[in-house]
Parts: structure tokens; C-alpha cells; sequence
């Protein structure tokens, strides 16, 4: 009865996506998930569930976002929550995955989200590693993706701590080609970082050796 409940969500998910996102989209992305693949993935725990997702979107033909765009309007957290998911990374060799499923959420016409965001949805968990974000930066600046640098510099702004904030300038300051990221993550962190936290990064930059960047960020927050 469970199994037959959710097929009848996923064919009323999948009507329902066919009414808003545009067709050129849905015929050049079909929605190929089956429904067995949404069970599966919705009842394991997070670690299972990331592991079984990532296996499915690696098989040909199958991709994470259109199985989203089937669910968002009549499950829209469910889908948010396996784009969250998605961007749960402990494997530096996951990020161009990411950055692929990034790429696809930036295509997808923003009525077909119905209100949400879900580029912060799979941001989310993929900021919490200063070393993995070098490299996912890496990875969508050489795609020319300027616009998801720029959300997920915003992303970690808000969640970090810090420490977080200076060791991810480290991070930078170590990466050949990402100095110019620098001083956009340290204009972020004076903007979405709460305040109370951002004054302490001028001298946890400090302790790392980075003041010129402690002088940027004070010059910022006091300005």
C-alpha cells in the first residue's frame, strides 16, 4: 500500500513538472528516476542515502536534478533535502560532481522551484570543508560558473566560525589563481557573517599569517 501511495505521487509529481518547467527543458533533460530509487533514497540514513544517489547518478542516463524537478511541486522538501545531500562532500573527487549538479539546478527555470532555493539547499553541506571548497571553487571557475562562486562564498560566510572564515583564506592564499576570490569572500564575511563572529576573523587571519587580509576585513567591517 506504501509502495503504491508513492507511485501515485511520483506520477502526479512528475504531471505536475510537465506543467511548469518549460518543455524544451523537460525534453532535453527527461525525468528517467524511477520511483523505486525516491523510496530508497528517502528512507535510509543520510550516509546510505548519499551513497545510493551518488551510485544512481553515475549509471548512464540518470541524473539527480530532473528526479528533483519531478518532486518539487508536490514534495518540495524531499527534493530540497536530496539536493542537500548531493552536496554533502568528504571526497575532494566529488566536486566536480557537484559542480555538474550546480550547473544543472542553475538551468532549470525558477518556477519549476516553486518558491525555493535549492542552490543553497546543496550549498549547504558542501561549505563546511575549507580544503574541499578550494577545490569546488576551482572547479566551477574553470567552468566560468562566476555566479556559484559567489553564492557559495555567501554560504560559508554564514555558517562558518572564525576560524572557518580564516582558514578557508589560507586555503585560497595557498590555490594558484584564486587571489582575486580572496577579497570577494572577506567582502562576503562583512556582509553575511554575523557580526559579533566576523570581528574576530581580523585576528584569527592574523594568527595565520595572513595580514594583509586582516587589514582588508577590519578596513571593511568598519567602514
Amino acid at each position: 500500500m506504501a509502495l503504491r501511495k508513492i507511485q501515485t505521487l511520483w506520477h502526479q509529481a512528475t504531471d505536475a513538472a510537465d506543467k511548469t518547467a518549460t518543455a524544451s527543458t523537460l525534453r532535453s533533460r527527461p525525468l528517467l528516476y524511477p520511483d523505486e530509487i525516491v523510496v530508497e533514497a528517502l528512507k535510509l540514513p543520510d550516509d546510505k542515502a548519499r551513497e545510493l544517489l551518488i551510485n544512481e547518478t553515475r549509471r548512464p542516463g540518470r541524473e539527480l536534478v530532473p528526479l528533483v524537478v519531478a518532486l518539487m511541486p508536490t514534495l518540495p522538501e524531499e527534493g530540497l533535502r536530496l539536493l542537500h545531500l548531493a552536496g554533502i562532500t568528504y571526497d575532494i573527487g566529488d566536486d566536480p560532481r557537484i559542480a555538474d549538479t550546480i550547473a544543472q539546478v542553475q538551468r532549470y527555470p525558477a518556477e519549476t522551484w516553486r518558491g525555493h532555493d535549492p542552490l543553497r539547499a546543496l550549498l549547504r553541506n558542501a561549505s563546511k570543508r575549507s580544503d574541499c571548497g578550494v577545490h569546488l571553487i576551482k572547479t566551477l571557475m574553470k567552468r566560468n560558473n562566476t555566479a556559484a562562486v559567489e553564492n557559495y562564498l555567501k554560504t560559508y560566510a554564514e555558517r562558518t566560525s572564525a576560524w572557518g572564515a580564516a582558514e578557508l583564506v589560507r586555503e585560497l592564499t595557498k590555490a594558484r589563481g584564486l587571489h582575486p576570490v580572496i577579497d570577494q569572500f572577506l567582502r562576503m564575511v562583512s556582509e553575511h557573517t554575523p557580526r559579533s563572529l566576523a570581528r574576530e576573523v581580523p585576528e584569527q587571519l592574523r594568527q595565520v599569517g595572513r595580514r594583509r587580509e586582516a587589514r582588508t576585513l577590519a578596513g571593511l567591517l568598519n567602514g
